[in-house]
């Protein structure tokens, strides 16, 4: 595998959105890894998700996809559904996996208790309006839609196991991490301890906002400019 990375030995450097994935590359290139991520743009509203109400709204947003792997937020959804009968679960996202996402939602009964809204304009819209999030991936890059939800202020779920994911939750302070990766069992039991909890859904969702302080716009471009700047001035010094 590591033969695949030798052409890398001529960088100057190389960058990944996030710092885990540098344990992905061979020892003798993480010495040249720098860990820049996506912008997170501060979010015009806030959601409210330790409020009670009538409806309370479970959101995932993402391609409908293997890799987002809606499935087993949907077995996982069925799995507590009982128990939390003001609950619904609204997915947002197209793609090539909706003929297997819709058929599970009737396999599992769930035809009057999920929404699947397809691709949606206005994604901020259904962040202010939900309670909790969860993006269920069996791997990433850089979450977007996780970082726009805590941005948000929504407590988030996701698995402990997917890289990226595991970086922008902080269990008990922004979120929760389900054990490993593709497990429903976790998954169903650690939505089901914020779905009971409004008020550690209200900490966690204001702690959210103040999490993604860290990845605004300014903060990214301006690692972005000390990496170009040093690559730069390192090139001059030996030309």
């Amino acid at each position: 595998r590591s033969q695949s990375f030798q052409w890398l030995r001529l960088a100057d450097c190389i960058t990944v959105q996030c710092e885990s994935y540098r344990n992905l590359y061979p020892p003798f290139l993480r010495h040249k890894i720098i860990a820049i991520p996506n912008p997170v743009f501060p979010a015009q509203g806030q959601a409210a998700p330790g409020v009670e109400s009538a409806t309370q709204v479970l959101l995932s947003v993402g391609r409908l996809s293997f890799q987002k792997n809606q499935i087993a937020l949907l077995q996982a959804f069925a799995r507590v559904a009982s128990q939390f009968p003001q609950w619904r679960l609204d997915i947002a996202g197209e793609g090539e996996h909706r003929a297997e996402v819709e058929a599970e939602v009737f396999k599992l009964g769930l035809a009057d208790r999920v929404r699947l809204l397809g691709a949606v304009k206005d994604v901020s819209s259904l962040y202010r309006a939900s309670h909790l999030f969860c993006l269920s991936s069996r791997w990433e890059g850089f979450p977007n839609a996780l970082a726009e939800a805590l941005a948000h202020g929504l407590p988030a779920v996701g698995y402990g196991g997917c890289c990226g994911i595991n970086e922008l939750i902080e269990p008990g302070r922004n979120g929760l991490l389900a054990a490993g990766n593709d497990d429903v069992d976790t998954l169903a039991e650690t939505l089901k301890q914020l779905m009971a909890d409004a008020p550690a859904r209200r900490e966690m969702g204001a702690t959210a906002v103040e999490t993604m302080r860290a990845y605004t716009p300014a903060a990214v471009f301006d690692r972005w400019e000390r990496v170009l700047t040093e690559v730069a001035q390192r090139r001059m010094a030996t030309s």
